[in-house]
Protein backbone atom coordinates (compact mmCIF):
# COMPACT_ATOMS: atom_id res chain seq x y z
CA UNK A 1 0.00 0.00 0.00
CA UNK A 2 1.48 3.61 -0.67
CA UNK A 3 0.84 5.87 1.47
CA UNK A 4 0.40 8.60 -0.48
CA UNK A 5 -3.27 6.55 -1.65
CA UNK A 6 -3.73 6.50 2.25
CA UNK A 7 -3.66 10.45 3.00
CA UNK A 8 -5.01 10.87 -0.87
CA UNK A 9 -8.14 8.80 -0.25
CA UNK A 10 -8.99 10.43 3.58
CA UNK A 11 -8.30 14.25 1.96
CA UNK A 12 -10.58 16.16 0.51
CA UNK A 13 -8.37 17.76 -1.81
CA UNK A 14 -5.05 16.60 -3.27
CA UNK A 15 -2.78 19.33 -4.03
CA UNK A 16 0.63 18.64 -5.67
CA UNK A 17 3.63 21.57 -5.81
CA UNK A 18 4.24 21.89 -9.69
CA UNK A 19 2.78 21.06 -12.96
CA UNK A 20 5.28 18.28 -13.54
CA UNK A 21 4.80 16.75 -10.28
CA UNK A 22 1.13 16.57 -11.18
CA UNK A 23 1.74 15.29 -14.14
CA UNK A 24 3.40 12.37 -12.58
CA UNK A 25 1.06 11.80 -9.54
CA UNK A 26 -1.88 11.23 -12.40
CA UNK A 27 0.09 8.02 -13.12
CA UNK A 28 0.62 7.34 -9.41
CA UNK A 29 -2.71 7.97 -7.96
CA UNK A 30 -5.32 8.28 -10.42
CA UNK A 31 -8.11 7.02 -8.97
CA UNK A 32 -7.61 10.34 -6.78
CA UNK A 33 -7.05 12.65 -9.68
CA UNK A 34 -10.43 13.87 -9.66
CA UNK A 35 -9.84 16.23 -6.20
CA UNK A 36 -5.75 16.87 -7.15
CA UNK A 37 -4.64 20.42 -8.63
CA UNK A 38 -0.97 21.77 -8.70
CA UNK A 39 -0.04 25.08 -6.82
CA UNK A 40 3.70 25.15 -7.80
CA UNK A 41 5.98 26.56 -5.06
CA UNK A 42 7.21 29.78 -4.15
CA UNK A 43 9.46 31.56 -1.18
CA UNK A 44 9.39 34.31 1.48
CA UNK A 45 10.57 37.73 -0.63
CA UNK A 46 11.71 38.84 2.96
CA UNK A 47 13.36 35.49 4.34
CA UNK A 48 15.24 34.98 0.95
CA UNK A 49 15.60 38.18 -1.20
CA UNK A 50 18.60 40.46 -0.83
CA UNK A 51 17.51 44.14 1.02
CA UNK A 52 19.13 46.35 -1.40
CA UNK A 53 18.18 44.15 -4.68
CA UNK A 54 14.41 44.08 -2.99
CA UNK A 55 13.96 47.58 -2.76
CA UNK A 56 15.59 48.44 -6.52
CA UNK A 57 12.85 45.57 -7.73
CA UNK A 58 9.97 47.07 -6.07
CA UNK A 59 11.23 50.66 -7.67
CA UNK A 60 11.56 49.39 -10.66
CA UNK A 61 14.98 50.54 -11.04
CA UNK A 62 16.99 47.23 -10.38
CA UNK A 63 19.53 47.27 -13.46
CA UNK A 64 22.30 45.25 -15.08
CA UNK A 65 25.16 48.06 -13.73
CA UNK A 66 23.61 48.53 -10.35
CA UNK A 67 22.78 44.28 -10.17
CA UNK A 68 26.78 43.84 -11.01
CA UNK A 69 27.72 46.22 -8.10
CA UNK A 70 25.73 44.35 -5.60
CA UNK A 71 26.87 41.00 -6.33
CA UNK A 72 30.11 42.38 -6.38
CA UNK A 73 29.07 43.02 -2.37
CA UNK A 74 27.55 39.78 -1.63
CA UNK A 75 30.89 38.11 -3.34
CA UNK A 76 32.58 39.63 -0.48
CA UNK A 77 30.18 38.30 2.06
CA UNK A 78 30.33 34.65 0.44
CA UNK A 79 34.43 35.48 0.84
CA UNK A 80 33.86 36.13 4.63
CA UNK A 81 31.92 31.94 4.71
CA UNK A 82 34.37 30.32 2.81
CA UNK A 83 37.49 31.69 4.88
CA UNK A 84 35.81 29.66 8.12
CA UNK A 85 36.23 26.63 5.98
CA UNK A 86 39.17 27.21 3.58
CA UNK A 87 41.85 29.87 2.72
CA UNK A 88 40.30 30.39 -0.57
CA UNK A 89 39.97 33.74 -1.83
CA UNK A 90 37.96 35.07 -4.42
CA UNK A 91 37.77 38.23 -6.96
CA UNK A 92 35.05 39.23 -8.75
CA UNK A 93 36.53 37.18 -12.05
CA UNK A 94 36.26 34.17 -9.96
CA UNK A 95 33.47 32.11 -11.31
CA UNK A 96 31.94 30.61 -7.88
CA UNK A 97 29.04 27.38 -8.28
CA UNK A 98 27.20 26.46 -5.84
CA UNK A 99 25.37 22.73 -4.85
CA UNK A 100 23.82 23.12 -2.22
CA UNK A 101 20.72 20.97 -0.96
CA UNK A 102 20.03 17.78 1.43
CA UNK A 103 21.86 15.21 0.52
CA UNK A 104 20.78 12.29 -1.17
CA UNK A 105 20.73 10.17 -4.38
CA UNK A 106 18.33 11.55 -6.77
CA UNK A 107 19.97 15.10 -6.19
CA UNK A 108 22.60 13.52 -8.19
CA UNK A 109 25.28 14.59 -6.20
CA UNK A 110 28.09 12.79 -8.18
CA UNK A 111 27.07 15.25 -11.19
CA UNK A 112 29.55 18.26 -9.31
CA UNK A 113 31.89 15.44 -7.72
CA UNK A 114 32.43 13.72 -11.28
CA UNK A 115 32.58 17.53 -13.05
CA UNK A 116 35.20 18.61 -10.25
CA UNK A 117 37.44 15.16 -10.26
CA UNK A 118 37.71 15.54 -14.18
CA UNK A 119 39.68 18.53 -13.23
CA UNK A 120 38.82 20.89 -16.65
CA UNK A 121 37.27 23.67 -14.37
CA UNK A 122 40.21 23.92 -11.79
CA UNK A 123 39.68 27.81 -11.84
CA UNK A 124 36.13 27.47 -11.14
CA UNK A 125 35.44 28.00 -6.92
CA UNK A 126 33.15 25.31 -6.18
CA UNK A 127 30.88 25.59 -2.82
CA UNK A 128 29.22 22.43 -1.67
CA UNK A 129 26.80 21.68 0.72
CA UNK A 130 24.66 19.38 2.63
CA UNK A 131 23.49 17.12 5.30
CA UNK A 132 21.97 13.84 4.94
CA UNK A 133 19.13 11.84 6.93
CA UNK A 134 21.23 9.60 9.48
CA UNK A 135 19.69 6.78 7.67
CA UNK A 136 20.40 7.44 4.30
CA UNK A 137 22.63 5.39 2.97
CA UNK A 138 23.98 7.08 -0.09
CA UNK A 139 23.52 10.08 1.53
CA UNK A 140 26.43 9.94 3.94
CA UNK A 141 28.36 8.31 1.46
CA UNK A 142 28.33 11.68 -0.49
CA UNK A 143 28.85 13.57 2.71
CA UNK A 144 31.64 11.62 2.99
CA UNK A 145 32.55 11.97 -0.73
CA UNK A 146 32.58 16.19 -0.30
CA UNK A 147 34.81 16.12 2.31
CA UNK A 148 37.31 14.46 0.27
CA UNK A 149 36.58 16.73 -2.49
CA UNK A 150 36.95 19.42 -0.09
CA UNK A 151 40.68 18.19 1.20
CA UNK A 152 41.72 17.26 -2.47
CA UNK A 153 41.27 20.00 -4.35
CA UNK A 154 42.39 23.80 -3.16
CA UNK A 155 39.18 25.28 -5.46
CA UNK A 156 36.41 22.94 -3.60
CA UNK A 157 34.93 24.13 -0.28
CA UNK A 158 32.38 21.97 1.51
CA UNK A 159 30.04 23.27 3.94
CA UNK A 160 29.06 20.17 6.08
CA UNK A 161 27.00 22.57 8.51
CA UNK A 162 25.02 23.87 6.19
CA UNK A 163 21.83 25.80 7.34
CA UNK A 164 19.54 28.35 6.90
CA UNK A 165 21.65 31.20 7.45
CA UNK A 166 24.82 29.80 5.78
CA UNK A 167 21.94 29.35 2.55
CA UNK A 168 21.18 32.42 2.17
CA UNK A 169 24.70 33.63 2.10
CA UNK A 170 25.81 30.96 -0.27
CA UNK A 171 22.53 31.52 -2.53
CA UNK A 172 23.11 35.40 -2.59
CA UNK A 173 26.52 35.39 -3.19
CA UNK A 174 27.52 32.68 -5.94
CA UNK A 175 27.30 33.40 -9.53
CA UNK A 176 25.50 30.19 -10.80
CA UNK A 177 23.39 27.51 -8.80
CA UNK A 178 23.77 23.50 -9.69
CA UNK A 179 20.42 21.75 -9.40
CA UNK A 180 20.39 18.65 -10.48
CA UNK A 181 17.67 15.93 -9.58
CA UNK A 182 17.42 12.47 -11.63
CA UNK A 183 13.87 13.93 -13.91
CA UNK A 184 10.55 12.97 -12.37
CA UNK A 185 11.71 12.93 -9.09
CA UNK A 186 11.63 16.37 -7.81
CA UNK A 187 8.32 17.51 -6.47
CA UNK A 188 9.41 21.19 -6.89
CA UNK A 189 12.63 22.39 -5.75
CA UNK A 190 12.75 26.13 -3.95
CA UNK A 191 16.84 26.47 -4.34
CA UNK A 192 17.07 27.19 -7.30
CA UNK A 193 13.41 29.93 -6.64
CA UNK A 194 15.95 31.53 -3.98
CA UNK A 195 19.13 31.84 -5.64
CA UNK A 196 16.96 33.25 -9.14
CA UNK A 197 15.89 36.41 -7.16
CA UNK A 198 19.31 37.05 -5.84
CA UNK A 199 20.58 37.10 -9.31
CA UNK A 200 22.00 33.60 -9.34
CA UNK A 201 20.59 31.75 -12.46
CA UNK A 202 20.56 27.93 -12.27
CA UNK A 203 21.90 25.12 -14.33
CA UNK A 204 18.81 22.76 -13.99
CA UNK A 205 18.09 19.33 -15.11
CA UNK A 206 14.43 19.41 -16.23
CA UNK A 207 12.03 18.68 -13.36
CA UNK A 208 10.22 19.66 -10.38
CA UNK A 209 8.83 23.76 -10.95
CA UNK A 210 12.13 24.46 -12.85
CA UNK A 211 10.56 23.30 -16.47
CA UNK A 212 8.08 26.25 -15.34
CA UNK A 213 10.21 28.95 -14.27
CA UNK A 214 13.64 28.59 -16.47
CA UNK A 215 13.63 29.33 -19.81
CA UNK A 216 16.95 27.97 -21.15
CA UNK A 217 19.10 30.34 -22.15
CA UNK A 218 16.99 33.49 -20.64
CA UNK A 219 16.97 33.50 -17.40
CA UNK A 220 19.15 30.44 -16.39
CA UNK A 221 19.61 27.52 -18.12
CA UNK A 222 18.66 23.59 -18.95
CA UNK A 223 19.86 20.40 -19.48
CA UNK A 224 18.48 17.09 -19.96
CA UNK A 225 15.24 15.45 -20.36
CA UNK A 226 11.81 16.22 -19.12
CA UNK A 227 10.98 12.43 -18.01
CA UNK A 228 7.32 12.03 -16.72
CA UNK A 229 7.24 8.75 -15.19
CA UNK A 230 8.74 7.52 -11.66
CA UNK A 231 11.64 5.65 -13.06
CA UNK A 232 13.77 3.19 -10.16
CA UNK A 233 17.13 5.05 -10.94
CA UNK A 234 18.80 2.94 -8.95
CA UNK A 235 17.73 -0.30 -10.35
CA UNK A 236 16.18 0.39 -13.41
CA UNK A 237 18.59 -0.59 -16.14
CA UNK A 238 17.30 3.53 -18.10
CA UNK A 239 18.45 5.29 -14.84
CA UNK A 240 21.44 4.40 -15.63
CA UNK A 241 21.76 5.43 -18.99
CA UNK A 242 19.47 8.36 -18.56
CA UNK A 243 22.07 9.12 -15.72
CA UNK A 244 24.93 9.21 -18.04
CA UNK A 245 23.02 10.91 -21.19
CA UNK A 246 21.89 14.06 -19.04
CA UNK A 247 26.00 14.37 -17.20
CA UNK A 248 27.11 14.55 -20.84
CA UNK A 249 24.47 17.28 -21.75
CA UNK A 250 24.89 18.98 -17.97
CA UNK A 251 28.95 19.17 -18.78
CA UNK A 252 28.41 20.85 -21.83
CA UNK A 253 25.82 23.54 -20.93
CA UNK A 254 28.43 24.08 -17.66
CA UNK A 255 31.06 24.48 -20.38
CA UNK A 256 28.64 27.06 -22.10
CA UNK A 257 28.33 28.77 -19.19
CA UNK A 258 31.37 29.06 -17.67
CA UNK A 259 32.77 30.35 -21.07
CA UNK A 260 29.84 33.03 -21.05
CA UNK A 261 30.95 33.95 -17.68
CA UNK A 262 34.31 34.55 -18.90
CA UNK A 263 33.80 36.33 -22.53
CA UNK A 264 30.91 37.86 -22.05
CA UNK A 265 30.25 39.13 -18.25
CA UNK A 266 27.48 41.69 -19.98
CA UNK A 267 25.15 39.20 -21.29
CA UNK A 268 25.72 37.23 -17.93
CA UNK A 269 24.49 39.71 -15.56
CA UNK A 270 21.16 40.50 -18.32
CA UNK A 271 20.50 37.01 -17.65
CA UNK A 272 21.35 36.74 -13.91
CA UNK A 273 18.67 40.50 -14.17
CA UNK A 274 16.28 38.49 -15.97
CA UNK A 275 16.29 36.08 -13.42
CA UNK A 276 15.19 38.00 -11.03
CA UNK A 277 12.79 39.90 -12.92
CA UNK A 278 11.01 36.98 -14.16
CA UNK A 279 11.04 35.00 -11.06
CA UNK A 280 10.15 37.49 -8.14
CA UNK A 281 6.13 37.83 -9.31
CA UNK A 282 5.86 34.12 -9.68
CA UNK A 283 7.37 32.50 -7.28
CA UNK A 284 6.64 35.03 -4.32
CA UNK A 285 4.84 33.09 -1.27
CA UNK A 286 1.70 35.50 -1.22
CA UNK A 287 1.16 33.77 -4.73
CA UNK A 288 1.04 30.87 -3.40
CA UNK A 289 -1.12 31.67 -0.24
CA UNK A 290 -3.91 33.35 -2.90
CA UNK A 291 -3.68 30.38 -4.49
CA UNK A 292 -4.35 28.20 -1.54
CA UNK A 293 -6.68 30.34 0.04
CA UNK A 294 -8.35 32.76 -2.45
CA UNK A 295 -11.41 33.75 -0.03
CA UNK A 296 -8.90 33.73 2.82
CA UNK A 297 -5.91 35.92 0.82
CA UNK A 298 -6.62 39.09 -1.20
CA UNK A 299 -3.32 40.97 -1.54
Amino acid sequence: MVLTSIGAAMAWEVIMVSSKHYDIMRKVIPQFINKARFITNGIDLNRWMDVEIKVLYEKGSLTRESLALIKSRLKNELQGLIRSYKPVELSNDSFVVAWVRRMTLYKRPHFVARLIEEGEFNDVIFVLGGKSHPMDKDGLVYMRKFRELHRKYRNVVYVHDYDVNKAKTILKGVDALLFTPFPGWEASGTSFMKAAVNGVPSIASRDGAAVELITDGVNGWLFGSDVRELIDFANDPRGKEIDEREYVEFRAKFAQVYDLYNSDRERFYLISLSAILSFAPRVDIRRVLREYYPDLVKG
